[in-house]
């Protein structure tokens, strides 16, 4: 839990820089992974790491890079080695069920943006703050 809330204050600086600059600063990401490495030396010595979660854990990032890649650039790949990043932090379930949370918000955002005429179909919306919120809400829930 410690790790998650952690990594979720860094979410929280990594969403106003990509609100604000439209970009993920690598050093950020390394520092999700960091934490990330941190949680698995931690349940390593515990004994109690399961490699199916680990892998599992790093799914939902390895399909954000997928999505990126097939979409050109529509999702950015900061969004996917984020996510990559903090998957072993938080843990399989928490990210995976963040990211649906995620991705059905920032649905919900965009098209309440497009039905107020205020952006187009290629305006470009941070997902990072998303990703903080449903992470958030799963950690906390």
């Amino acid at each position: 839990m410690i790790f998650g809330m952690i990594v979720l204050s860094v979410l929280g600086i990594i969403s106003f820089r990509d609100i604000k600059e439209k970009e993920i600063p690598v050093w950020l990401i390394l520092c999700c992974g960091a934490l990330s490495l941190g949680r698995v030396i931690f349940l390593l010595t515990k004994g109690t790491l399961e490699p199916a979660e680990l892998l599992i854990s790093l799914v939902p990032g390895a399909l954000l890079l997928l999505a990126g890649y097939v979409t050109r650039g529509g999702v950015g790949y900061g969004d996917g080695l984020l996510a990559l990043s903090i998957g072993p932090a938080v843990g399989a379930a928490a990210l995976a069920t963040g990211m649906c949370i995620a991705v059905m918000g920032s649905g919900l955002f965009s098209g309440v943006l497009l039905i107020l005429r205020k952006a187009g179909r290629k305006t470009r919306i941070p997902f990072v703050p998303f990703m903080a919120l449903g992470v958030g809400v799963m950690l906390f829930a």
